[in-house]
């Protein structure tokens, strides 16, 4: 079995991880490359504009002494918005997981939902 499906014969974990990992890459690192390569252009985000590759001289700028109080305080306001942002999408997460966690309590506990033989067994057996 490949190192990289550490679940042996269990093919539903395994399609599951798959379409996790699918989701990760897909919506984590394309993105990224993306962002990595468009960063060594000078693309404007209009249209009918052509793009040029100007390789690191978007970076010499950036770090150059002429505009480095700005960029700083550009890069500072970046990093209080993504801390900010992610502090805020956690808090929301545990909250939902709060929620659907005190559902499925109330839902497990409740008893099931009708009194037909096989049901009553399978709750008297838990």
């Amino acid at each position: 079995m490949s190192e990289f499906f550490p679940f042996g014969n269990r093919a539903g974990m395994r399609t599951t991880f798959t379409l996790g990992m699918s989701f990760v890459v897909a919506f984590s690192i394309v993105p990224a490359v993306a962002v990595l390569v468009i960063s060594f252009t000078d693309i404007r985000g209009l249209p009918n504009i052509p793009v040029l590759w100007v390789g690191l001289e978007n970076y010499r700028t950036f770090f150059s002494g002429a505009k480095l109080g700005y960029n700083v305080h550009a890069l500072t306001n970046t990093l209080i918005f993504a801390f900010a942002v992610t502090f805020f999408q956690n808090v929301v997460a545990l909250l939902i997981a709060v929620v659907f966690s005190t559902k499925l309590r109330v839902a497990r506990s409740s008893g099931p939902s009708c009194s037909c033989p096989p049901c009553s067994a399978s709750r008297s057996s838990v």
